[in-house]
């Protein structure tokens, strides 16, 4: 079983010229700019509700899990397997790849309630998963440990959307507020080994929670139902998105902020741009409309 659970040995006679680019692309829909994406589009361009939900779902599977990397430290495998050195000096254990993949897909999944989203999450899931151990990056207990807390952590999510979600919509703003200062200082002064830019995600989750209470109050957004209109909108948007974020990164730098401030900056403006900045843009353009009660 340790063996199973720890070596990877067996990984190297799969790889190939041909398999290495298709995992490769599995592994880069589990990074960071892959999801800002997918949220991106989602949101103007597909189905609001729900991935605002998940943008939400996201950020809080990545805390947990850039918590529990810190916290239990595991070193991934030895560097000889190792094919993916985006990874850099970060632990292993849980993969963020496979947790948050999983919660990701069955999310959408499970709001879609289709056959098609399944397979499809059936195959984002286990292609990315396997991408981590292709490229040397993970072993398996990682793997299954991201799985696990995954699995576990969507199912707390989807729970209270069902049964606490109108009350926590009724609370008054700033009892949430008060929530979200409660999880900063948590990341802050609780973290194993003190703050670090995984702190970024607390701006995240801010710029979300300040989208989502505007949309409700005043922008109501809702797209077009032309396709022609959405593509329009995605298009623009990620220009606007990739350019604004390079902007701030560039000027921060400049200004000589550390890198926990800039990650927190940019976590925060990518946020609002999505839900705050553009979609206005977009009903001014007439690419978008009001969304109708």
């Amino acid at each position: 079983m340790e063996t199973f659970l720890h070596d990877l040995s067996w990984v190297m006679p799969l790889r190939s010229d041909a398999a290495t680019p298709v995992f490769q692309a599995f592994t880069w829909a589990g990074y960071t700019t892959f999801y800002i994406i997918l949220l991106a589009i989602g949101y103007w361009a597909l189905e609001k509700t729900a991935f605002a939900r998940l943008a939400v779902l996201i950020g809080l599977s990545a805390v947990l899990n850039s918590f529990l990397k810190d916290f239990w430290q595991d070193p991934r495998p030895d560097e000889m397997f190792r094919l993916d050195h985006a990874v850099g000096e970060s632990f292993g254990m849980p993969s963020g790849h496979a947790q948050i993949s999983f919660v990701t897909w069955v999310f959408l999944a499970l709001s879609v309630q289709r056959a098609w989203a399944w397979v499809m999450a059936g195959i984002m899931v286990l292609g990315i998963a396997f991408s981590r151990l292709y490229l040397g990056v993970h072993d398996v207990e990682d793997i299954l440990t991201g799985w696990a807390i995954g699995i576990v952590s969507l199912i707390a999510f989807v729970w209270f959307i069902h049964n606490h979600l109108p009350r926590w919509h009724a609370r008054h703003w700033s009892f949430q507020l008060l929530a979200l200062a409660a999880l900063h200082a948590v990341m802050w002064f609780l973290w194993p080994g003190g703050p670090n830019t995984a702190f970024a995600l607390g701006g995240l989750l801010l710029g979300w929670w300040i989208a989502i209470r505007l949309d409700r109050s005043l922008i109501h957004y809702a797209p077009r139902p032309e396709w022609w209109a959405r593509g329009a909108s995605a298009a623009m948007g990620i220009v606007g998105l990739f350019a604004l974020a390079t902007i701030w990164t560039n000027a921060a730098k400049e200004a000589g902020m550390g890198d926990i401030a800039i990650g927190y900056g940019r976590s925060l403006l990518i946020a609002l741009y999505i839900g705050v900045i553009a979609p206005p843009l977009f009903q001014m353009l007439s690419l978008a409309r009001k969304e109708t009660s």
